[in-house]
């Protein structure tokens, strides 16, 4: 009785380990598919434009806010802001950042260089990372 008793004990292992064993080598017929189709953003950024103010005159100051907030609804990968005086001999001034994130604020300050009344174009440029594309230009007055 003792060897009979040894050998169903040992079919009963044999079994529990060949259904574990199938289960494991088969685990991918009982999960969900593995979907690699990329996800399309056709959504571009969208820039809320705090300062400088489209077509606005600034009077009496030595230091022009620029504050850009940029939001998209996977992620923001650049937002590059560039102000350059038009009617005024004084060079570009530009901002780059790089993001990696939903949202972002361009936070900074332009030195405005004279007391004589400026104009300046204004380009924004905003990517996420799907390289879908926001500009915005505009020109502001600045004047002491």
């Amino acid at each position: 009785m003792g060897l009979f008793y040894v050998i169903c004990r040992m079919k009963k292992i044999t079994v529990v380990f060949s259904l574990l064993a199938l289960c494991f080598g088969c685990k991918d017929e009982f999960n969900l598919p593995e979907y690699t189709t990329p996800i399309e953003d056709t959504e571009k950024p969208t820039l809320m434009i705090l300062s400088p103010e489209k077509n606005k005159t600034y009077s009496g100051l030595t230091q022009l806010p620029i504050q850009i907030d940029v939001m998209d609804n996977e992620e923001v990968d650049e937002i590059q802001f560039q102000l350059t005086p038009v009617n005024f001999s004084s060079s570009s001034f530009s901002a780059i950042k790089k993001v990696a994130d939903k949202s972002y604020r361009l936070d900074t300050f332009y030195t405005i260089p004279s007391k004589d009344s400026i104009v300046y174009d204004v380009l924004i440029v905003a990517s996420d990372k799907y390289k879908n594309i926001t500009t915005e230009s505009y020109q502001f007055t600045t004047k002491n």
